[in-house]
């Protein structure tokens, strides 16, 4: 009964994901400040702190924009979860930059508690009128548990593929940005180290 109605599936989707954006990620936030970003200890913990405070606030910016600018919610979703991973991969090339990543994390932290206010807030209430509220509830949060298990099994390793990828990536840059500009200069061939 419950996979037959509207959008179900696709919010089965949006738990998983923001289960993981919500809490699994909220872990990570200590060690990626201090060993990435190289924050003393004390400014992790309140850096910690504050992107856990977004939690509260994300529930209404959430249901303001939900009733004054997008009042699909599948829109809705997916303009969240755009917001969001946008300023997740930003993420990777402001490492150089503390403050404008810190704030990145935190609009794409934003972002995805926004999400998870669709479905716990707005999606899983109109369940009511097929009497599956609490049935969905224990789906979506099953989904959401064994999502963010999965992840972490294999979010460590996802996170030194993201960082081997972003060093070659700028290597390859680097090294085509040097042959152009050699080319442009006639001054000859690069070699590549082997």
């Amino acid at each position: 009964k419950l996979f037959a109605i509207t959008n179900f599936v696709f919010f089965l989707l949006v738990a998983g994901i923001v289960e993981v954006g919500t809490s699994s990620i909220n872990f990570w936030i200590p060690t990626y400040m201090t060993e990435y970003l190289g924050v003393s200890a004390e400014m992790s913990a309140g850096i910690f702190s504050f992107m856990s405070m977004l939690k509260i606030v994300s529930p209404f910016i959430c249901i303001f924009i939900y009733r004054k600018v997008i009042k699909d919610v599948i829109k809705l979703e997916a303009t969240l979860f755009i917001i969001s991973a946008v300023f997740f991969i930003l993420l990777m090339f402001t490492k150089e930059l503390p403050i404008l990543n810190i704030a990145l994390f935190s609009l794409a932290k934003l972002a995805i508690g926004c999400s998870s206010t669709v479905l716990w807030s707005i999606y899983i209430p109109s369940l009511a009128k097929y009497g599956s509220v609490s049935a969905g509830n224990g789906v979506f949060d099953f989904t959401g548990y064994a999502a963010a298990a999965l992840l972490k099994g294999i979010g460590q390793r996802l996170a030194e593929q993201v960082k081997v990828f972003r060093r070659n990536l700028f290597q390859y840059l680097k090294h085509g940005a040097k042959m152009l500009i050699q080319d442009a200069l006639g001054i000859g061939i690069v070699q590549f180290p082997a």
